[in-house]
């Protein structure tokens, strides 16, 4: 029997179209008492995390320290709130650290003209990426606030304590460049954020910003961290979303068959013709709702990058836009 003794799953609300669904936080009982994960802020998100720490005899002042498993704000949104009331310490990987410490409306404003540039080079009509953009900056400022001071950094390696446990922090870039697994390597159980789902298959996120590392390839990232994970010694898998994972190596197995597959379909795609990024996308997904449109194009882009890297697709610029063919 899997030792989950003194840990307490919270399903918190988060209900957005095309999202991943409600988010699981997990609070550990004991000293220092801690939580991994917030779920967003809003009077129904508070109220159930307030019900679920009460629930094992806790109050939410009681809380010590916040470990965020990635930059996202369905998973740190609640943060500075909970810090507010319990004075508790707040930890996140650097490479993350300014997605969580970022007041989210003057950033996006600073940064509107990088965001335009990407969209109109892969070929996205105005009127869809500008209704994106507003609709993710209102949707991130009603969802989280920013943590601007205080945040304390975790690196891969650090060994964290969760109430009576002892976590080893892996760092798993991919979904974010700072995504973060908390791996218990006595109970053999991985915290993992959404770098595993049960559900669905995680989307390696572009990451638009001046402060994101220009280097970073989202895709390519995710599918060596798989590898990974795939390593590692674990019973049972405690994700961000959806229910626990039994068989980390068949899903992960899967996640990798998943990808060649998509690369063969995007080349079958760009065989005859050469086309835009939202013309690819368009072609693998058709049309998508204004807050999934980032989505898709991440998923296009992640593939892009790595069957350039391997020769297999060629891009030029006509006009504005990037276009992809086929090599051969």
């Amino acid at each position: 029997m899997r030792n989950l003794e003194g840990i307490k799953k919270i399903t918190i609300p988060f209900d957005i179209p095309g999202g991943p669904g409600p988010i699981n936080v997990y609070l550990f009982c004991g000293s220092p008492l801690s939580l991994i994960d917030t779920g967003i802020k809003g009077r129904e998100a508070f109220q159930c995390l307030e019900r679920g720490v009460e629930d094992v005899g806790y109050r939410l002042s009681d809380i010590e320290r916040i470990y965020i498993t990635h930059g996202h704000i369905d998973h740190f949104g609640l943060a500075k709130k909970l810090a507010e009331i319990s004075g508790a310490r707040i930890f996140v990987h650097p490479d993350d650290q300014y997605k969580v410490e970022t007041e989210f409306k003057h950033q996006f404003d600073k940064e509107f003209s990088l965001i335009e540039t990407y969209f109109r080079e892969s070929g996205v009509p105005d009127i869809y990426w500008t209704g994106f953009v507003y609709a993710v900056k209102e949707m991130f400022v009603k969802l989280a606030d920013a943590v601007e001071t205080g945040v304390e950094k975790i690196s891969d390696g650090d060994i964290v304590h969760c109430g009576e446990r002892r976590l080893r922090v892996i760092h798993l870039p991919g979904h974010t460049s700072g995504s973060v697994c908390f791996y218990d390597k006595e109970s053999k159980l991985l915290f993992a954020g959404d770098h595993l789902l049960s559900e669905i298959t995680p989307n390696p996120l572009l990451e638009l910003s001046t402060k994101a590392n220009n280097n970073y390839q989202s895709l390519n990232s995710y599918l060596n961290s798989l590898r990974v994970a795939r390593q590692l010694d674990v019973q049972l898998v405690l994700p961000g979303h959806g229910s626990n994972i039994d068989d980390h190596r068949s899903l992960i197995d899967g996640f990798l068959k998943h990808h060649e597959e998509r690369k063969d379909r995007i080349i079958d795609i760009v065989s005859d013709t050469e086309r835009t990024k939202w013309e690819i996308s368009q072609s693998l997904f058709g049309e998508l709702q204004t807050k999934e449109i980032f989505l898709g194009l991440s998923e296009v882009e992640g593939h892009i990058e790595i069957l350039e890297s391997e020769g297999r697709i060629v891009k030029r610029k006509k006009g504005e836009h990037l276009y992809y063919c086929a090599s051969f």
